[in-house]
C-alpha cells in the first residue's frame, strides 16, 4: 500500500530492510537509533535495547502488550477499539476494527518520529 512512500524515504539516514534471519534482524535492531514497527515481537527486541521507538497498534490491548521501554511511543488509530486482549476471547463481530491499524497514516508516524527527538 505505502511501498512507493517508503521507497522515497530510503536515504543514508533511513534504511528499510527485509528478508533477514531472526538473528540478523535482532542484530540490525540493536544498532538502530529509532525503530518503527507494528505491535510485534520485534518491537520487544527494540525495547530490550532501549531504542527510541514508535509502535503502531490496531486493536490489541496496548496497555498489556506494549514494549517495556521508556523510549517507546504508542500510536493507535483515532477509531481505536480493542478487539484482542491476551487471555480473553477475541471479538471478531465487527470486522472493520480488524483493519483499524490501516487508518494510521505515514504523515502521522513521521510527525511522531520528530517528537521522539524532543
Amino acid at each position: 500500500m505505502y511501498y512507493g512512500y517508503y521507497n522515497n524515504l530510503q536515504s543514508n539516514n533511513v534504511k528499510i530492510i527485509s528478508n533477514l534471519k531472526l538473528s540478523e534482524t535482532i542484530a540490525a535492531i540493536s544498532i538502530c537509533n529509532y525503530f518503527i514497527s507494528n505491535d510485534s515481537g520485534l518491537s520487544h527486541y527494540a525495547a530490550m535495547f532501549e531504542i527510541k521507538q514508535l509502535v503502531l497498534f490496531g486493536g490489541t490491548n496496548y496497555i498489556k502488550t506494549s514494549p517495556y521501554n521508556k523510549n517507546a511511543r504508542i500510536i493507535k488509530p483515532s477509531n481505536y477499539k480493542m478487539f484482542y486482549d491476551p487471555g480473553i476471547k477475541i471479538d471478531l463481530s465487527d470486522i472493520k476494527y480488524l483493519r483499524q491499524i490501516n487508518k494510521i497514516k505515514p504523515n502521522r508516524v513521521l510527525k511522531e518520529l520528530e517528537g521522539l527527538n524532543k
